[in-house]
């Protein structure tokens, strides 16, 4: 598996349970609070950027990696929405999330 995969697997799977997931900020805390993404001791919901984001700590992935990782995700939006990945975490829903990372892994293990 490439490390873009990974990535985005690593991501997806951290958002799955919509209790993890949130809208319109990159991470919050448990009270609800605006947080940094990266951070291990507070951050317990994430949108799909600060997923992504948690995912290159966490896995200690390039910033080329992050980028194409991001790329993909970027792509289901344009493709799907007209839109950007902001837009389809906040306003299309979790569902949309998820289908937006499912469209980025499969593409990225298809070399895409």
């Amino acid at each position: 598996m490439n490390d873009v995969t990974k990535l985005l697997e690593n991501a997806r799977a951290r958002i799955a349970d919509r209790r993890a997931w949130t809208r319109e900020t990159l991470a919050r805390d448990v009270m609800g609070r605006e947080c940094s993404p990266g951070n291990k001791a507070t951050a317990v919901r994430w949108c799909a950027t600060g997923s992504l984001s948690r995912s290159r700590v966490e896995l200690e992935a390039t910033q080329d990696t992050y980028l194409l990782a991001s790329h993909k995700l970027e792509g289901f939006a344009e493709r799907s929405y007209q839109t950007n990945v902001s837009t389809v975490n906040d306003q299309c829903g979790h569902a949309a999330t998820l289908r937006m990372f499912d469209d980025a892994i499969k593409r990225s293990k298809m070399g895409e």
